[in-house]
């Protein structure tokens, strides 16, 4: 079996698509390393049920500015080539495993040198992500950052790799026709679906929401306006002026670019008094909210970005058997619709979300006939056993 090397730009703690995938490769078998990073809160070695964890301490200042200055100096992929070539040499790797667009370079260069076969993993379109983050506008940033080029790197980055891990068939053919270069049986789809035996684990407590005879919506992830969650605020605003008993909860943390933003939205005499906005919620007590709500919000904006892939919550309302309203966003739209399990409206319309959430609110049994459907899909299909065989198989057959 092989010994696998991953290679990510954070401590690993807390990002759960590379967690699950490192449990799901221990399981069938093979070894699971991962090169990571220590801010300083965190083991330098780690075991985490048996996948091994080796961090490389360095202030997360640091590591930004590396990373900020990535097209002009070379100091972020010489650090990850140093560090990564320790790590192969200690723990013997036969396969390096890159998270994300941005690590396949160093990843390409490692693989090169010790001869070994490279995995990229696309955690999200990453050339279009870059052009929407807040740091690459603007004078200095837009200058320093360069984030156009990533479009013209991307194709001889992915050229490198025997695979190329996606969130969706839909991502896939946006690349095999952008760069038919591309061979398609390399690539693997792998969706970021949840560990759902690890989550229907976690017991169901009582009403955690104030105002239990209310329509509570909920919204679990970060806050930031290319996620939709201004456009939930607007619908709010909609369904009260109809005499609608419905509320929001947030649960995220907020876009730090946008909090004095998100701040005055929510200060709205409007909707002030009927949302609640909790920083955080540990996963473990996501059943009790899901329970104590109505439906489950994903109304992130449609877009290069955000069209290749589901997030997590999608799947996980749907566990839970949440009815969920979707924004039309490609990927999540076709899982919504597949599924049966919800509702889709226009990406950016808060009134086609107002109308969306009042298609459940007249539907007397649309929360158990949409929540079963959506149940049911995720612990048939949108799981980390069903999903994951295709990486499994990816890996056996490299």
């Amino acid at each position: 079996m092989k010994r696998i090397g991953m290679l990510l730009d954070n401590p690993f703690t807390g990002d759960n698509r590379v967690v699950n995938q490192a449990r799901l490769l221990q399981q069938n078998g093979f070894e699971v390393f991962v090169l990571a990073l220590n801010y300083g809160q965190h083991s330098p070695i780690e075991d985490l049920e048996g996948v091994r964890i080796r961090r490389v301490p360095v202030p997360e200042k640091w590591k930004n500015y590396m990373f900020a200055l990535y097209h002009w100096l070379p100091l972020f992929n010489a650090f990850w080539k140093k560090h990564g070539a320790a790590f192969i040499r200690e723990f013997n790797i036969e396969a390096i495993h890159a998270h994300d667009l941005y690590m396949g370079e160093a990843g390409a260069e490692l693989a090169a040198k010790f001869n070994l076969p490279l995995v990229i993993d696309l955690h999200e379109n990453y050339p279009a992500a870059v052009l929407n983050y807040q740091w690459t506008h603007g004078f200095p940033g837009k200058w320093v950052a360069r984030p156009h080029r990533w479009q013209q790197l991307e194709a001889s980055i992915l050229a490198k790799a025997k695979r190329i891990v996606v969130l969706s068939e839909h991502h896939r053919k946006l690349l095999c026709n952008k760069y038919p270069q591309l061979n398609r049986e390399h690539f693997v789809i792998y969706p970021n679906v949840p560990d759902h035996e690890q989550l229907l684990s976690y017991p169901v407590g009582a009403n955690p929401l104030p105002h239990p005879e209310s329509k509570w919506l909920f919204y679990f992830g970060v806050i930031a306006e290319r996620r939709g969650v201004y456009t939930a605020l607007d619908a709010l605003k909609l369904l009260r002026a109809k005499g609608h008993d419905v509320r929001l909860l947030l649960a995220g943390n907020v876009n730090n670019a946008e909090r004095e933003t998100f701040e005055r939205r929510i200060q709205d005499p409007e909707i002030n008094d009927f949302l609640l906005h909790k920083p955080w919620i540990d996963i473990s007590e996501f059943p009790t909210y899901a329970a104590a709500c109505t439906a489950g919000l994903s109304p992130i904006f449609s877009g290069a970005q955000h069209d290749i892939g589901v997030a997590n919550k999608v799947f996980q309302y749907m566990l839970m058997g949440l009815p969920v309203i979707a924004s039309d966003s490609v990927a999540q739209a076709e899982i919504v619709r597949e599924s049966s399990c919800g509702v889709v409206f226009k990406s950016g319309d808060a009134s086609d979300l107002a109308r969306a959430i009042e298609v459940l609110l007249h539907a007397s049994d649309a929360k158990q006939k949409w929540g079963a459907s959506g149940n049911g899909a995720v612990v048939s299909k949108y799981n980390l056993v069903s999903t994951g065989k295709e990486l499994v198989s990816g890996y056996y057959s490299l």
